[in-house]
């Protein structure tokens, strides 16, 4: 790698092609201005970013053009879901600044890119992937797929009290470059602490043989998408996750996957675009050019990526566990059983891979240390708000991880993580990280035993936990872009489990007329979703938290039913509760499925002893009408084979 310019005078005496421009110059075909030997660039200065000097030399040979490239596309050269994720996420400063030395060339592509694209995608700025092509097209395997699969080369990562001594080995093994074979196994070191010592071991069973099982598998699943899913909607569906999902959910190394999706969908692992494309037909009306297409079926969608999920578990890769993250955020909302075995099996397997561990002195690729925290944390995520809602032990304990925090300016190459919808992502970080302490301290068994026994140790943590929760809550000056309402919605949950929690054991110093300010709150925030944000990121978790306010609601209407104060107020806000549901579920928020069939179910049953009950659930689900309280029921869970051909039920697009 060349060094940047030496310290040897104070000013540049000329500009030659001899001249290195810093990564972001040069990502972005912009002239690099040092006026200073060994300070920043004009430019980094300008953004306020590193200017560093990171990136392999440029290869000046023409890369051979792949007979299986859809490059020659023009409307995917500069790709419209990139736009969105690398350029507007970036500071309103970066989006001003009109003086870049873009190329003539790149710019008419961009020009004519934009002329032939929707109103929507017209006010983007296209993304030139050539900086990406750059940095990525190197003869070394390990790197070319870096964030998708065989960056792993070495998945499994031995422990200190597994069957192979691992002190015997670092000991007495030989090592050439850290890397060390015997027994048709292959060893690397990662790092060499005494200490703490940890290697990758690649065992044969996880070599992707061309007449493996799991070879056959990928072809058989790659095929089985292509015949329900084209070229032309497979695009459109990776556009729509990175416009809505990624910016707010940055699981995935977004400009390595759209540079291997570029070159073809076979370059993508089969389960990751499996359930990449699940997750995008949420969005599926939010993009004009699929309104002439007959929209897949979102459950039988998902039931091959869990059916593809089990058997993936069985040879797994990083793009098994990024597959099973998706799933778990993924709607409609699967039953219990499967979330939950695909949730513990994916826990199990990112310790066995080595994400509860801190890998920043690892001797591996920042990128890839980057890719592990965030899927980490996802991960944990799913697994504190799962257990909430189910009512079950959680998977991951606070001794089970080192893994730290993620700052808001570790970024991967092309990405400006400055932007509010990732700031969102560490928020939901930060408060499930809360939720952690609340679980562990108020909810296992053996904490539930102790506190029956004595009211003022949960008085006091309760205390605690509300003040803690206040001080991490995002004020409305902070809460803007993809993902913030549901951010908000994820809070109100919380507080309200607090709240319960409280009333539940009779604490004095929490009275049932002070929850009415928090449900009011909460209540307030669920009518601030319009029909026109419904296609914002929302965690999957909000469905339960709805579901939860419809019994909390009745409870408190019920409760307070003879004063015509509180029973009033619980009554109301109930009433606009659910209209307001019944008004998303007909603009297409499915997560309020679920709230709309625990009220209907509830008013039926207690309509029975309380004749407003009745009325109001004959008044808002319209029992007069020929299909009555069935246009709200949730669909049933059908056996279904996706391997049948004829199980489909829809067309080819």
């Amino acid at each position: 790698m060349n060094a940047p310019p030496a310290e040897g005078s104070l000013e540049r005496p000329y500009r030659s092609r001899k001249t290195r421009p810093c990564d972001n110059c040069r990502l972005r075909k912009a002239r690099c201005v040092i006026e200073v030997v060994g300070n920043s660039c004009a430019l980094c200065l300008t953004l306020k970013i590193p200017c560093t000097y990171h990136l392999p030399p440029i290869k000046r040979s023409k890369p051979k053009k792949r007979s299986d490239s859809i490059s020659d596309d023009p409307t995917f050269d500069n790709p419209s879901y990139g736009d969105d994720y690398f350029i507007n996420n970036q500071p309103s400063v970066l989006r001003s600044q009109p003086s870049l030395d873009i190329p003539e060339s790149t710019a008419a592509l961009a020009k004519a890119n934009l002329k032939s694209q929707s109103n929507q995608s017209s006010q983007r700025v296209p993304l030139n992937l050539a900086g990406i092509t750059e940095m990525y097209h190197t003869s070394d395997d390990k790197f070319d797929k870096l964030g998708l699969d065989i960056s792993l080369n070495y998945p499994y990562v031995l422990g200190p009290t597994c069957d192979s001594d691992i002190d015997l080995i670092r000991e007495y093994f030989s090592f050439e470059n850290g890397v060390c074979s015997f027994d048709n196994m292959t060893l690397k070191y990662v790092s060499s602490n005494s200490k703490s010592p940890v290697m990758y071991i690649l065992d044969p069973a996880y070599e992707n043989d061309r007449h493996s099982d799991f070879a056959r598998y990928e072809r058989a699943l790659h095929d089985l998408l292509a015949t329900h899913v084209d070229e032309t909607t497979g695009r459109i569906l990776v556009d729509l996750y990175f416009t809505h999902i990624h910016p707010a959910y940055p699981i995935l190394h977004g400009p390595r996957f759209l540079l291997s999706y570029k070159n073809g969908a076979r370059n993508v692992p089969s389960i990751l675009l499996a359930a990449l494309y699940s997750l995008s037909l949420i969005y599926w009306n939010k993009d004009s050019r699929l309104s002439n297409v007959p929209p897949l079926d979102q459950r039988k969608m998902w039931n091959l990526v869990e059916d593809g999920l089990n058997f993936h578990f069985t040879q797994p890769r990083l793009s098994t566990i990024q597959a099973a993250l998706l799933y778990l955020i993924g709607r409609p909302l699967s039953n219990m059983y499967s979330l939950t075995s695909i949730l513990s099996r994916t826990t199990v397997l990112s310790q066995l891979l080595g994400f509860n561990h801190d890998c920043t002195n690892w001797e591996i690729p920042n990128e890839e240390k980057t890719i592990r925290k965030r899927i980490w944390w996802a991960i944990f995520i799913a697994d504190k708000w799962y257990s909430m809602y189910f009512g079950l032990a959680t998977n991951i304990h606070e001794d089970d991880y080192v893994v730290p925090k993620i700052n808001s300016n570790e970024t991967l190459p092309l990405e400006i993580t400055s932007s509010t919808s990732f700031k969102t992502f560490l928020k939901m970080i930060e408060l499930s990280m809360v939720l952690q302490d609340i679980l562990q301290d108020l909810f296992t068994i053996r904490a539930l035993s102790k506190h029956y026994k004595n009211n003022r140790s949960i008085s006091y943590q309760i205390s605690g936990f509300f003040s803690r929760l206040h001080s991490a809550r995002p004020s409305k000056l902070e809460e803007s872009g993809l993902g913030a309402a549901s951010l908000r919605i994820q809070f109100d949950a919380v507080e309200i489990l607090l709240w319960k929690t409280a009333l539940r054991f009779h604490l004095p110093e929490f009275q049932s007329e002070d929850l009415f300010t928090c449900v009011e709150q909460a209540i307030s925030n669920f009518m601030e979703i319009s029909p026109d944000s419904i296609t914002d990121f929302f965690w999957p978790y909000a469905g339960f938290h709805f579901s939860t306010l419809v019994s909390l609601l009745i409870r408190l209407h019920l409760d307070f039913h003879e004063s015509n104060t509180y029973g009033a107020r619980a009554f109301s806000l109930l009433d606009a509760f659910l209209r307001h549901c019944v008004t998303l579920h007909a603009a297409g928020f499915d997560i309020v499925e679920m709230a709309i069939g625990r009220s209907s179910s509830l008013l039926k049953e207690l309509g029975k002893q309380y004749s407003h009950l009745s009325a109001l659930q004959s008044d808002i689900f319209q029992l007069d009408d020929p299909l009555g309280s069935d246009i709200f029921q949730l669909t049933q869970e059908q056996m279904f084979d996706p391997w049948n051909p004829e199980a489909w039920s829809f067309s080819r697009p």
